[in-house]
């Protein structure tokens, strides 16, 4: 009597979990940073509300405070030395993060997410810097405005509450470069302020104007209300912000006072409406977490300007219309997450030109067609995710190009056709789904890679089990895979191991077990 094999596995969409770009993020979702695979796949329902005590991982994480130049040096050398953000999945969430997908992914910041480059240890396994000047280093004056527009932010985000408010309680009004929590000076002047994780509470006081040279803005995981403050539309210097996961709502800022940016987290707030098209003239923007808004309209099309642009989170939004096929010119970019939003028709050839990509997450959407060739292009993807749409047509034997790919969930289409046994030459997968499509023909013979650690496959069309010697061998997919199939002959027993797709296998009694006793409970109460 043949048995088939068989690993179970509960079928539900949160097979993504578990794995993203969060957004990672393991392979580079969200991390470069964050979100990668630090980001559920699995799409979920927004929360705003949500709070993490560091920012997320498929998010790019900023370096420690920088450097005090040596005596002389202008702000303009100090404002280099600020830290880099440079993550991708991971918030890049573009290096996915290792399996937590909530991304694997990040992903799904995580959901998600959470799709980036790996945070640095810095940024991850510490405390925001307080000072980083020296004993031995000049003293510099600080202007009175200076500390008190400090004093004004504590004072207006409830700092009597705050977790560690070291230094700013204090009532000389020209010591805040000297050893306030979260705040960094150099010669005098505020280049960072990191209170990230804080509980900072209200809304942001409109104090910005006195931190001309602020190069990094902090302040994620806090429950920050209301809009942007208009003089912090206007920092020449800034470079990274990251206001991740609390509750600003309105529109999306219009920053085009703002050339330096290069990194904008603004994921897990109550933002609506389009992308500004003023977005499109930031060239040095590397980063850009959107994810878990309200962010409506047809893909932005400011962001296709954007050369340079390396991780890009759009997931868990009301995008919808069709995707561009200038997509493709987004050549620079490592992860791509658009999964949860309401995307239609064709992905476009256009995707091949992508080949920087490591993670691509268009799940969860109304995407049609078959797989374009061009697709088969991107020999850098480590994670891919193209479940829960309309994909039509088979799955090509160039599928063997993805060498790179660790996690690649087709799952919930409408693909046909038998399986490629070149799907058993990626040697670095370790996660597969291909359920809930209408797969058919016999099970492949090829061999499973040795870390494959979740495989999915059921329910499809095959007709029949694999060989016993197949599936058997714990070194086959097989073995490694829930699968369904139909054993021939009168054995109807043996099908049951496998879940036969038809009307030869007994249906299950536990549903009607539950029926049976949910009508006598009803009729006793009676």
């Amino acid at each position: 009597m043949l048995a088939c094999t068989v690993i179970a596995q509960e079928d539900t969409d949160a097979e993504d979990e578990g794995a993203v770009a969060e957004e990672s993020g393991s392979s580079s979702i969200d991390n470069k940073q964050d979100d990668s695979y630090g980001d559920n796949d699995q799409v979920s329902t927004k929360n705003t509300n949500q709070k993490s005590n560091s920012s997320s991982s498929s998010d790019t994480t900023d370096d420690d405070a920088p450097n005090v130049p040596e005596p002389g040096a202008t702000l303009q050398d100090a404002d280099q030395s600020t830290s880099s953000d440079s993550s991708t999945p991971s918030d890049k969430s573009m290096q996915p993060q290792s399996t937590t997908d909530a991304d694997m992914v990040q992903a799904d910041k995580s959901d998600d997410n959470d799709i980036s480059p790996s945070p640095s240890l810095s940024d991850q396994d510490s405390l925001p810097v307080v000072n980083n000047q020296s004993s031995l280093q000049p003293k510099f004056n600080v202007s009175e405005s200076t500390c008190t527009a400090l004093k004004q932010l504590y004072n207006g985000l409830n700092g009597k509450s705050w977790v560690i408010s070291t230094g700013w309680s204090n009532g000389n009004m020209t010591s805040c470069c000297d050893g306030w929590y979260g705040v960094t000076c150099i010669h005098g002047a505020v280049t960072k302020i990191d209170l990230r994780g804080n509980n900072l509470v209200g809304s942001l006081p409109n104090v910005f104007d006195k931190f001309p040279q602020l190069a990094n803005l902090d302040l994620s995981n806090n429950d920050i209300t209301g809009a942007f403050p208009s003089s912090l539309l206007n920092m020449e210097f800034l470079r990274y912000l990251k206001l991740d996961f609390n509750h600003f709502s309105g529109s999306l800022p219009n920053f085009a006072s703002m050339p330096a940016l290069t990194s904008i987290h603004l994921k897990n707030n109550s933002f609506s409406g389009g992308v500004p098209d003023s977005w499109g003239h930031l060239i040095a923007l590397k980063d850009i977490y959107l994810s878990n808004n309200n962010i409506t309209g047809s893909f932005p099309a400011p962001l296709l300007r954007l050369s340079s642009l390396e991780n890009l989170a759009l997931d868990n939004n009301a995008l919808s219309g069709m995707l561009p096929q200038s997509i493709g010119s987004l050549t620079a970019l490592h992860t791509f997450n658009l999964k949860g939003n309401h995307m239609l028709g064709n992905i476009p050839d256009g995707i091949g030109n992508m080949t920087a990509l490591t993670n691509l997450l268009l799940s969860h959407q109304m995407l049609n067609g078959s797989i374009p060739e061009s697709m088969y292009r991107l020999e850098n993807l480590e994670y891919l995710d193209l479940s829960n749409n309309r994909l039509t047509g088979k799955i090509s034997p160039q599928i063997a190009k993805f060498q790179n790919v660790k996690k690649l969930m087709l799952g919930h289409n409408a693909l046909t056709g038998t399986i490629p046994d070149e799907l058993g030459q990626l040697v670095n997968l370790e996660f597969l789904t291909l359920n809930y499509n209408q797969l058919n023909g016999q099970f492949p013979s090829f061999m499973a890679p040795r870390q494959l650690g979740y495989c999915y496959m059921t329910p499809n069309q095959f007709q029949l089990c694999p060989d016993e010697k197949i599936s058997t061998n714990p070194d086959s997919m097989a073995f490694q895979c829930s699968v369904h199939c139909a054993k021939v002959g009168p054995h109807t027993s043996d099908a049951n191991h496998c879940g036969v797709l038809g009307s030869s296998a007994p249906l299950p009694l536990l549903p009607f077990t539950l029926v049976f006793l949910f009508i006598t409970a009803r009729y006793h109460a009676l």
